[in-house]
C-alpha cells in the first residue's frame, strides 16, 4: 500500500495457534540514504529510508489492571485497507486497521477494542513514543512511532475504544507529522470509493472481477510527490521514486485515461515529458530510467526503450482525448519513430541490445518485443497524425509499419510444434534453441 510519501508492504498469516503474524515494512521514497561501505553498486537506486517492524509493536493496553491478550486471528479483510480481525478475548474483541496516510510520511493501524461481553470492562492505553535519529542524503531523518494514549475508560457491552500507531518518518527540519486516525482513514477510504466507480470490469468470472478492482488501487496509489513533480513509479519495495519506459511509460500510462483519475494523468504526462527532455538531435538513445527522483539516470543497454517511449506516448494521447496533450506529445513520438527506424536493419526489423525484460532470457540482437512494440506505435501513430491534422505524416507511417509487418513475419515467422506462430529472437541454430 502507498501514499504521495509512504509506501509499506504488509506480511501477515497465523501461526499453528490462530495467533496473529504480522511484519509491517515501510518506505519513504524522498528520504534517501547513503548506501555504507561494501554496498553493491545498485544500492544507490534503492537507497530510500526503510525500517521493518514485527508484531510485537503494539500498543500497550490494559484490561482490568492487566495486560491485554489479542485472540486468536478470525478473519482478514483487503479492499485497500487492511483490517484484521481477532477473535473475543476476556470480552473484549480486538480490530486492527491498517493503511498509508494519503498525503504524509506515516502510516497508520488503528485499533478498535469492542467489548462484546455482557459486562462492563475497564480499558487504558499507554502513551508512548519511540524516536530514531539517522542521517540521510538531505540531513537529518527523524522516524517517530507513535501510541495514541487512553484513560482509564469504562466500557459497556457494545462499547468501543479506539487507539493507534502511527508510523512517521521526515526531515528534522520539517514540523512533526501528528496524523489524526479518523481524518487519515476518511482520506484513505474517500481515495478507494473514487476508483470503486471508475472504469468497472464485469465479467462471469468473479476472481477475475476482483484482480482488476486491486489492480486499479495499486496502479492509482503508487503515486510519489517527488523534485520531478508526481510521478507513479512500481514499487514492490525496491523502485520508487522514478519513472521507467516500460513500467510507467508503456503499461501504466496508456491504461491511465480510461481509469479517470486525475493525478495519475497528471503523473503519466510527467513521465512522458521527462523522458521527451532526453530525446537530441543527434538521436542517442534514451535512458532506460530515471530514478531517484530522477538524480539517478539508468541503465547502459538499449532495451527498446524508444519503441516502448512511442508506443505508450501514442497510445495515452489518444486515450487521453485532448488535442493539447498529443500536440504536446507529438514530437517526441516523431523522434522515437525516427530512432526506431535508424536501428532498422537490412532485414527491416528493429534492433536493441537487449528487451523489456532486461536479459532475464536470451534476446539476441534483434527481439520480437521492440519490433512489435514499434509496430503498434506506428499504427496509432498514424491514427493520431490524421486527428492532429498530419495527414502525410500519417500516410508516411502507415507504409512504414505495412513493411515492418512483412518484415516482422518474415524474420520471427515459425512453425513450433505444429502452430504457425512467432520466435522471439533468431538465434546461430535457429527459433528450435528457445
Amino acid at each position: 500500500m502507498s501514499g504521495r510519501k509512504i509506501s509499506a508492504v504488509i506480511q501477515y498469516g497465523a501461526d499453528a495457534n490462530r495467533r496473529l503474524t504480522l511484519s509491517r515494512v515501510m518506505y519513504w521514497p524522498t528520504l534517501r540514504t547513503i548506501p555504507g561501505p561494501g554496498k553493491p553498486d545498485w544500492a544507490k537506486y534503492q537507497s530510500c529510508l526503510t525500517r521493518t517492524y514485527a508484531a510485537d509493536v503494539a500498543p500497550s493496553v490494559m484490561v482490568e489492571g492487566k495486560a491485554l491478550e489479542t485472540g486468536p486471528l478470525k478473519q482478514v479483510v483487503l479492499d485497500g485497507i487492511l483490517t484484521v480481525y481477532h477473535q473475543p478475548y476476556q470480552g473484549l474483541t480486538l480490530i486492527r486497521t491498517l493503511f498509508p496516510s494519503t498525503s504524509r510520511g506515516a502510516f497508520i493501524e488503528r485499533w478498535e477494542l469492542r467489548n462484546t461481553s455482557s459486562r462492563s470492562i475497564q480499558v487504558a492505553v499507554a502513551a508512548r513514543q519511540q524516536t530514531e535519529q539517522v542521517t540521510g542524503l538531505y540531513g537529518a531523518y527523524v522516524i517517530e512511532t507513535t501510541v495514541t494514549a487512553q484513560p482509564w475508560t469504562t466500557l459497556k457491552p457494545s462499547q468501543s475504544l479506539t487507539t493507534g500507531i502511527a508510523f512517521c518518518a521526515r526531515l528534522q527540519s520539517e514540523p512533526a507529522a501528528s496524523p489524526s486516525l479518523t481524518d487519515e482513514e476518511t482520506s484513505r477510504r474517500t481515495f478507494l470509493r473514487t476508483l470503486s466507480t471508475s472504469l468497472v470490469l464485469t465479467t462471469p468470472d468473479s476472481l477475475l472481477n476482483r484482480a482488476f478492482a486491486f489492480a486499479k488501487i495499486r496502479a492509482s496509489e503508487s503515486l510519489f510527490d517527488t523534485k520531478m513533480g508526481l510521478v507513479h513509479s512500481p514499487g514492490g519495495g525496491r523502485y520508487y521514486a522514478g519513472v521507467w519506459t516500460k513500467d510507467q511509460v508503456e503499461y501504466a500510462g496508456p491504461f491511465f485515461p480510461f481509469l479517470g483519475y486525475a493525478p495519475a494523468n497528471e503523473a503519466s504526462l510527467n513521465a512522458y515529458r521527462l523522458f521527451a527532455w532526453l530525446m537530441k538531435p543527434d538521436y542517442g538513445r534514451i535512458w532506460a530510467s530515471l530514478q531517484m527522483e530522477g538524480d539517478l539516470p539508468c541503465c547502459s543497454k538499449d532495451r527498446g526503450d524508444a519503441a516502448m517511449y512511442a508506443y505508450g506516448a501514442v497510445r495515452f494521447s489518444l486515450a487521453s482525448g485532448d488535442p493539447a496533450i498529443a500536440a504536446e506529445l507529438w514530437p517526441a513520438i516523431n523522434w522515437a519513430l525516427e530512432y526506431c527506424r535508424r536501428h532498422t536493419n537490412t532485414e527491416g526489423v528493429v534492433e536493441s541490445k537487449t528487451h523489456e525484460m532486461e536479459g532475464r532470457l536470451p534476446t539476441g540482437t534483434v527481439n520480437l518485443s521492440t519490433s512489435a512494440l514499434t509496430y503498434g506505435a506506428l499504427r496509432s501513430a498514424a491514427n493520431l497524425g490524421r486527428a492532429l491534422g498530419r495527414a502525410d505524416t500519417a500516410l508516411l507511417y502507415e507504409r512504414r509499419a505495412d513493411t515492418l509487418r512483412q518484415a516482422i513475419e518474415t524474420y520471427f515467422g515459425a512453425d513450433i510444434q505444429g502452430f504457425h506462430t512467432y520466435g522471439y529472437f533468431n538465434c546461430a541454430t535457429g527459433f528450435a534453441c528457445l
